[in-house]
C-alpha cells in the first residue's frame, strides 16, 4: 500500500473501495506490489516494443477521404466542394488536379480555382496549414489546375 502513514487520498480511496464492493488493499496497492503479486482475476498483457515508423517507399498512392454532399439548387452557383484525400505512398510535392465527366462537359461545373489546404504540423511543430490555390485551366478531357509547391506527406 502506500508507505509512510495516511494520504489525503488514502481515506477516499478505501471509501470509494467500500462503495464498489473492492478490497481495499488492492485499491491502495502500489503497480509493482500488483505484479508482483496480482489478483486471482487478473489478466496481464504484453506489449511488442514500438517498431520505429517505416517511410514508405514508391509512388504516392492517393485514397479518398470522406465525401461532402452539398446542398444546391438547380441554376444556383456551388461555391465550394471540398475533396479529401490522403498519401499512403511515398511523400510527393507537386500535384495536378483533373475535373472531367458529365457536369464538365456539360458546364454544369465550371470552377474558377482550385485551392490544397494541408492540414498538418508548421515548421515549429505546432497545429496548422498550408493553403495554396491554383486557376483552373481548360485541358485535356477536361478541367486541370497545377499545384507544384504542394507537398504529400
Amino acid at each position: 500500500g502506500i508507505a509512510g502513514g495516511m494520504t489525503f487520498a488514502e481515506d477516499a480511496l478505501r471509501r470509494m473501495a467500500q462503495a464498489l464492493g473492492l478490497a481495499a488493499k488492492r485499491v491502495l496497492a502500489l503497480p509493482d506490489e500488483l505484479a508482483a503479486q496480482p489478483p486471482d482475476s487478473a489478466v496481464r498483457l504484453a506489449f511488442r516494443p514500438a517498431r520505429a515508423a517505416v517511410p514508405a517507399s514508391g509512388a504516392p498512392a492517393l485514397i479518398q477521404g470522406s465525401v461532402q454532399a452539398v446542398p444546391c439548387v438547380a441554376g444556383q452557383p456551388i461555391y465550394t466542394l471540398m475533396a479529401q484525400v490522403a498519401n499512403r505512398g511515398a511523400e510527393t510535392r507537386g500535384i495536378r488536379v483533373v475535373l472531367s465527366g458529365p457536369a464538365v462537359e456539360e458546364g454544369l461545373l465550371a470552377p474558377e480555382a482550385i485551392r490544397f489546404i494541408r492540414i498538418g504540423k508548421t515548421p515549429d511543430g505546432m497545429p496548422g496549414q498550408e493553403v495554396l490555390d491554383s486557376p483552373v485551366e481548360a485541358a485535356a478531357g477536361g478541367l486541370a489546375a497545377t499545384l507544384p509547391a504542394a507537398v504529400l506527406p
